[in-house]
């Protein structure tokens, strides 16, 4: 079997690609390597019931659909790679394939003939995004969080798909508070790159009334976002209050940090590898049961860093 020359250049393309990105990523690739392990443990015991099974894979086929309407490199693949569908098709089905092995202690596994029928059928589709898609999407959010709208740019499908698994796990104990901290350290990302000086000193004041607005903008955000899910989840699952206030606490504590910890080691228009890679061990903190003060306490150490940091910006 001889294999296309066009074909070997994009495994080869492949493997490099996913070496840089572990690289870059640092102490990130552990966590979402974690993240992952402990989803297939999750997927392992909640695959045992038929109902269960079938959200799971609606939700799989659902990735899978987001996956491939966001891809960049589609029409790469469609004008220089002869074998592109085979090569799509093998992607996704490796996606489902671990979730796929957890289902078979269930008895289950049948219900994954949809996402696997998806896997191999949206290879023939080829979507088309209007330029102006993205825009009309994040026309809600203001302009002065600029960081979520750059981030949402570029990983939109993980945040979307977190956020309406937070909304349909709210009946399951604890599901929708880990789905939401899952999403807040995915969108810790948007913190990586330093905006330039015209941008961060737009509003004037000082120093302290900027990270004092930043963090509360932010917030009430984050809060218009998240407090229906929580209040919902309790209505559901009222005996684990104060283990979901715990562990809502240690998500609050993760976004100031990660706010903090950018301005703490401001430059313009600059992105700091290491400082990713230390929020990506908090975020791992930042869940358990009281753990969240170490976040806290390194994201008070921050505060005043920050303002000593921001000084010469504000002229204060």
């Amino acid at each position: 079997m001889v294999v296309p020359s066009s074909l070997k250049a994009f495994v080869a393309l492949r493997y490099k690609q996913v070496g840089r990105l572990a690289f870059d990523l640092g102490a990130y690739a552990v966590l979402l390597f974690y993240d992952f392990l402990v989803f297939l443990n999750f997927s392992l015991f909640f695959q045992r019931d038929a109902t269960a099974t079938i959200y799971v894979t609606a939700a799989f086929t659902f990735i899978l659909i987001n996956i491939h309407f966001s891809r960049k490199d589609l029409a790469f693949l469609v004008h220089h790679v002869e074998s592109y569908k085979i090569i799509l098709s093998v992607e996704y089905l490796a996606i489902l394939f671990p979730f796929i092995v957890t289902s078979l202690p269930g008895g289950y596994t049948y219900y994954w003939s949809f996402p696997i029928l998806a896997a191999l059928a949206l290879p023939y589709y080829q979507p088309a995004l209007k330029s102006g898609t993205m825009n009309a999407w994040l026309g809600f959010i203001p302009f002065s969080l600029f960081e979520w709208r750059g981030g949402l740019r570029k990983i939109y499908g993980p945040v979307a798909l977190l956020y309406a698994g937070a909304w349909a796990g709210v009946m399951v104990p604890y599901l929708s508070i880990l789905l939401l901290w899952l999403l807040t350290t995915v969108c810790l990302s948007f913190y990586d790159f330093n905006e330039s000086i015209s941008i961060l000193t737009d509003k004037g004041g000082t120093a302290k009334y900027f990270l004092h607005q930043k963090i509360k903008l932010h917030l009430q955000w984050v809060m218009i976002f998240f407090l229906p899910i929580i209040a919902l989840h309790l209505v559901f699952n009222p005996n684990n209050v104060w283990i979901v206030v715990t562990m809502v606490a240690g998500i609050v504590v993760l976004w100031v940090f990660a706010i903090l910890a950018k301005y703490s080691h401001y430059v313009p228009e600059h992105q700091w590898i290491r400082q990713s890679n230390f929020t990506a061990v908090m975020a791992l903190l930042a869940i358990l049961p009281f753990a969240f003060v170490l976040p806290a306490g390194f994201a008070i150490y921050y505060y005043f860093k920050a303002l000593k940091n921001l000084e010469v910006y504000f002229n204060d």
